[in-house]
């Protein structure tokens, strides 16, 4: 392995410097590595999610997904751009894509008033993996995104209901297993009703327990199986 330090105070470049030719070969490459095995991560979940690169290309679908999208919302297949059914839905996902790549998590829904149901996405980007702080300047940026679909045929209002009887939540408990179950942060959640990291950490705890979930895997499966009931995917 070339010793790139000595090779920069050679050439008279200080190697304090920005990313040579080689070392950003290699964070290209970790990239990549990176997709790829976010590839499988996507196929292997059990709710309905896509990979979006950088240029908005769908890099993996997974089966859910596939079914989902077949209600004519949202077109993505591996290989291609996604599609949406509408110019003002596309212009809407497009943004909230690059947004991820930016600034991080985005959520929004589309097709409301046309078609079966709302589709809601929760947009989350791959962020870089550094080890230390002082190379997280040279990280590679983040080179995609995982797209979280859910689809409610009925109103979300419905969903809370029957959570409430089957399981016993309140109002903000069932909330906020819808929130966990379209992937949005549970702490973004709850600070956007006010509570504080204490009532937080108490919301949590009431909700699995109420569920007898031991994570958001479990709640993501309680809220699926009460979407089943009331005719959503």
């Amino acid at each position: 392995m070339p010793n790139v330090s000595a090779m920069s105070a050679a050439d008279g470049r200080d190697p304090a410097d920005p990313p040579s030719t080689y070392e950003d070969f290699s964070a290209r490459a970790l990239a990549t590595a990176r997709i790829a095995g976010a590839v499988g991560v996507v196929e292997r979940l059990p709710t309905a999610a896509l990979l979006v690169d950088d240029e908005g290309i769908v890099r993996a679908v997974n089966e859910a997904a596939r079914l989902l999208c077949a209600g004519g919302v949202l077109v993505a297949e591996a290989g291609a751009p996604i599609e949406a059914a509408t110019p003002m839905d596309q212009a809407l996902i497009d943004s909230a894509i690059a947004a991820a790549l930016i600034h991080g998590a985005q959520c929004l829904s589309l097709g409301e008033g046309c078609g079966p149901g709302t589709l809601f996405l929760s947009i989350a980007r791959l962020a870089p993996k550094t080890q230390r702080n002082e190379d997280r300047r040279r990280a590679p940026t983040p080179a995609a995104v995982i797209v979280h679909l859910m689809q409610e045929y009925g109103a979300s209002t419905s969903v809370q209901a029957r959570l409430t009887s089957l399981y016993g939540l309140s109002e903000i408990e069932a909330q906020a297993a819808l929130a966990v179950y379209r992937g949005d942060d549970f702490d973004a959640f709850a600070a956007g009703r006010g509570l504080d990291v204490v009532e937080a950490k108490a919301l949590w705890e009431s909700l699995t327990t109420r569920l007898d979930a031991h994570g958001a895997g479990d709640i993501v499966r309680r809220v699926t199986m009460i979407l089943q009931i009331s005719g959503g995917r």
